[in-house]
């Protein structure tokens, strides 16, 4: 099957009257996230971003922070949910960068009032809130291509009529596309989290407003493949019935039209990663999106060692080589170092055997430095 073409929809969707948001902001994004300002990280197209770097083990928070950025913060999410730390524009609008926005400052809200007890590092608690913020926005971006799929069929402005028909009511977001948001990063972080960090996850969804704290019942097989047709007639079923189909039928899965949440698909998604630490004076800490490697150097000491192990070890590096052009793994399959100088990185081939990997400085090009055991190479 082939991969859904964002800039083809997207174009098509201008063909359609009305199907293009012509405002220069959502209406239905809350005021603190317009306000939003800081330096910007874009992940280069081709990129499903998976991966964050973050060193912020020696931060120290100043402790007004406590009572004038997470308390504040607390009642935005009762009042928005999760999408009060991160959101997602869509790609109907006309003028708007479009893509997912997560500020760094919601890495540190995460931090304090999610992940608090679970007893990880602060910089593996970054990537936690990361994974969290962008699970939920990547589905609202999923939900944009089955509306703008639903468009080019009918052509009719499903998206845009439903956001108009949503500004006038309260609440003015659809309650079960919220739930199955916050569904969406319960299941797709079944196999990378570990059962406290989950039940952590599911705490801070039962504060969130209605529709949100509904995730946890969502994320059930049976009650998700049930909840996704409920959501597509939310969006289209009007149009449709004004055209004489009748969505309601036993014949059509409505939750087939939900594109998969494949790398192929997701990798079309800009991710913009704000460094609003400043905004709000609070000391800036090194975050930065680590999308793929590309291009790996290996230096002569890597390359004689490798020339002395296992040829499936050799295969098996090959095959990582490819992988990571595409994508990062994610922790602790690879990860940063810490105590050592330039930033190393680990990569495992396999339980045993591992690459150390460094960036050059100010390149996209990496260099593979040695290659060896758990133990040779110093991780105990």
């Amino acid at each position: 099957m082939s991969t859904l073409d964002v800039s083809f929809l997207r174009e098509h969707l201008s063909s359609i009257p009305r199907a293009r948001w012509n405002e220069t902001f959502d209406p239905l994004m809350p005021p603190r996230l317009r306000e939003a300002v800081g330096s910007r990280q874009n992940a280069p197209p081709g990129s499903s971003c998976d991966a964050i770097d973050v060193d912020v083990d020696e931060l120290e928070f100043p402790a007004w922070v406590e009572s004038e950025y997470l308390r504040p913060l607390d009642r935005e999410v009762e009042r928005h949910g999760i999408d009060a730390l991160a959101w997602y524009v869509s790609f109907h609008f006309v003028t708007n960068p479009w893509g997912v926005f997560i500020p760094t400052t919601s890495l540190v809200y995460l931090e304090h009032r999610v992940f608090r007890e679970v007893p990880v590092s602060r910089s593996e608690k970054w990537r936690l809130g990361y994974q969290l913020l962008l699970a939920h926005e990547q589905f609202h971006f999923l939900v944009d291509l089955m509306c703008a799929q639903w468009e080019a069929l009918l052509g009719a402005p499903c998206w845009c009529a439903t956001r108009h028909r949503l500004s006038a009511i309260t609440p003015n977001y659809l309650e079960v596309e919220e739930a199955l948001a916050n569904a969406h990063v319960l299941r797709s972080t079944r196999r990378a989290w570990r059962q406290q960090e989950r039940k952590a996850v599911e705490r801070f969804m039962l504060v969130q407003p209605s529709g949100y704290r509904d995730g946890i019942e969502f994320a059930a097989d049976g009650v998700y493949v049930e909840q996704v047709p409920e959501l597509l007639k939310s969006y289209v079923g009007l149009h449709a019935i004004e055209r004489g189909l009748n969505l309601r039928t036993d014949l059509l899965d409505g939750g087939a039209w939900l594109p998969e949440a494949s790398t192929e698909i997701l990798q079309q998604c800009p991710l913009i990663l704000l460094d609003d630490s400043q905004r709000w004076g609070i000391p800036a800490a090194s975050a930065r999106l680590i999308p793929a490697i590309s291009q790996i150097i290996e230096r002569p000491r890597f390359l004689d060692r490798l020339a002395g192990l296992d040829p499936s070890l050799r295969r098996r590096w090959e095959r990582k080589k490819t992988e990571l052009r595409v994508r990062l793994p994610r922790h602790p399959e690879f990860e940063k170092l810490k105590g050592t100088p330039s930033g190393l990185f680990s990569l495992r081939l396999n339980d045993n055997f591992r690459v150390h990997l460094r960036p050059l400085p100010g390149s996209v090009v990496w260099e593979a430095i040695e290659v060896g055991t758990h133990k040779e190479l110093g991780h105990g």
